[in-house]
């Protein structure tokens, strides 16, 4: 039997996933590993994660600054928001990035812009090689404006015109490799199906997840492209490319393109018909009789035995005009037909807090075809009874961006760290569309409001996730309760919930808001003056 050889392969596998529904009830660390897992394709884990979690990464970090480092502007990365390379043209947004594994391998890939419209999407993809170094390629992507929309909002969709690539050197210089008008011959084109036990295939099932009875939701599909340099530059052919189309397997039909999981139910990275390395030399595998040892200069296999290639999620950049936190909260309780207008579902909540259950409401921000533009929106049926005084069923997934709730008599007038889990559960799932739109409101018995709002992600879940770790308790609900209760307990001694709250959650990537008129419309932000200090003030800054 004989091995598959190793050739000088280019391959980019481009993921795209389903969407999770969940129900959710400091000092920060600095651990990539920490990160939520956003979605898990054929294998893949891809994770969104954000400056403080890139910058823990000293290889990474000095590669962006070297870009930078013809320009008139600060070398540390951990300063500015862009870098630019003037070489190249372009500036790398350097606040997020999409961070992809499998085994050993990893990836960063960031969105790039060119300064002006040229209605192309961009991403700088640096990917791990087997010396530790990392291969950058700048991905360009032709998509049309409903596919944009769609990869916006976390949504499976085939791919209309295939990606291109080129190589960037140390040097920063660009070399094409795979121009836009280069044979189609060259490369294959592989989509792999990720299957739901129940073999429902729809993106509406996907979404919602009623069809689907596994202990986990369908996460959707991968791009495989896998390109032989050497065919492309002397326009020879691949008689194994596929031409970029696929037709999802019918229900009852246990085949796709690529693998389709183990019998166990567990999914495998997909090849396709194609062969690749992630080696950084170029090296052929030797002909063998079965022996299935990685080949030393891989970094990691799939299971069909191949050196897994250069593996890019796309990240399409976010709008630079969304708005700020203060900003994102006043417009809640604007009247228009695209806000939520707030203020009456407010006032509601307001009648149930001498009740003895939490009452609340949830929102969603979806795409308005008919006006060109998103819209908030609570969702329907009005306000709902909670599980009891603590503890509201608040659900996330891609298009649900917030929750509003009450804190009734005989509990504390000011958010518990349930709730903070739950605004991080709703920033993790809620697709890049509405992150810079998450928040929770707590509405209290002695008529205070207050808002929660997101600054840095990678703070916030790792305050969780070692607050979740540290716990006292048998199970998670054990440890929540525990964790409750102390917090409780620091409420009790300090008849300043403010100034405790924002003790306890300092520098853990959230901001805290307090309403300052019943219309909603005026919200200040609420600050410690000495952070250091047992008995600091709080200091109320305007939002206006």
């Amino acid at each position: 039997m004989k091995k598959n050889r190793l050739k000088n392969y280019l391959k980019i596998a481009i993921l795209l996933f389903g969407i999770p529904i969940f129900i959710t009830a400091c000092q920060k660390d600095n651990i990539i590993e920490n990160d939520i897992i956003e979605q898990t394709t054929a294998g893949f884990k891809i994770s969104t994660i954000h400056k403080s979690s890139i910058s823990q990464n000293s290889t990474i970090s000095e590669y962006l600054k070297q870009l930078n480092q013809d320009n008139n502007i600060s070398s540390d990365v951990n300063l500015q928001k862009q870098v630019t390379s003037t070489s190249n043209s372009f500036t790398v947004n350097t606040e997020t990035a999409k961070y992809v594994e499998y085994g050993n391998y990893h990836s960063y890939t960031f969105a790039v812009d060119r300064g002006f419209d040229n209605e192309l999407t961009e991403n700088l993809l640096l990917s791990l090689q087997n010396d530790g170094s990392y291969k950058a390629i700048l991905v360009t992507y032709d998509l049309t404006d409903a596919e944009k929309l769609a990869l916006s909002n976390d949504q499976l969709i085939n791919l209309t015109n295939t990606p291109s690539f080129q190589y960037i050197d140390d040097q920063a210089l660009v070399t094409n490799i795979l121009s836009k008008n280069a044979s189609e011959k060259c490369f294959a084109f592989t989509q792999i199906y990720n299957k739901c036990c129940e073999n429902v295939h729809t993106e509406v099932s996907i979404a919602n997840g009623v069809n689907c009875t596994c202990e986990t939701y369908p996460t959707g599909y991968v791009f495989e492209i896998t390109l032989n340099a050497e065919n492309c530059n002397s326009n020879g052919s691949n008689d194994d490319g596929d031409d970029g189309t696929y037709t999802p397997p019918d229900d009852d039909d246990d085949t796709s393109t690529g693998n389709n999981g183990n019998e166990d139910g567990s999914n495998s990275g997909g090849s396709g018909t194609s062969e690749g390395d992630n080696t950084g030399t170029g090296n052929e595998g030797e002909e063998d009789s079965g022996n299935t040892n990685i080949p030393q200069d891989c970094i990691e296999v799939n299971n069909d035995g191949n050196c897994i290639g250069d593996v890019t999620s796309p990240l399409i950049p976010i709008n630079d005009n969304e708005p700020s936190p203060c900003e994102s909260l006043k417009n809640l309780s604007k009247t228009d037909s695209l806000s939520a207008n707030i203020k009456p579902i407010i006032d509601d909540l307001k009648d149930e807090t001498d009740k003895n259950k939490e009452w609340y409401i949830q929102f969603e921000r979806k795409y308005d075809s008919g006006a060109g533009a998103y819209k908030n929106y609570p969702q329907p049926g009005g306000i709902k009874e909670g599980v009891d005084k603590y503890t509201s069923k608040i659900e996330t997934w891609t298009f649900i961006i917030g929750a509003a709730h009450t804190h009734p008599e005989d509990t504390n007038a000011m958010f518990s760290w349930s709730n903070l889990k739950a605004i991080r559960d709703l920033y993790r799932d809620v697709g890049a569309f509405g992150k810079e739109h998450v928040f929770n409101i707590c509405v209290n018995h002695d008529g205070t409001i207050y808002a929660l709002k997101i600054n840095d992600f990678d703070a916030i879940n790792t305050k969780v996730e070692n607050d979740r770790t540290n716990a006292r308790g048998s199970n998670d609900e054990k440890k929540r309760s525990n964790i409750e209760s102390r917090l409780r307990e620091k409420y009790r001694n300090d008849n300043n919930l403010e100034r405790v709250f924002l003790k306890e959650f300092k520098d853990c990537g959230v901001s805290l808001y307090k309403a300052e008129d019943d219309n909603l419309s005026n919200w200040n932000k609420l600050e410690l003056n000495n952070p250091n200090a047992n008995l600091s003030s709080v200091n109320s800054i305007p939002c206006n």
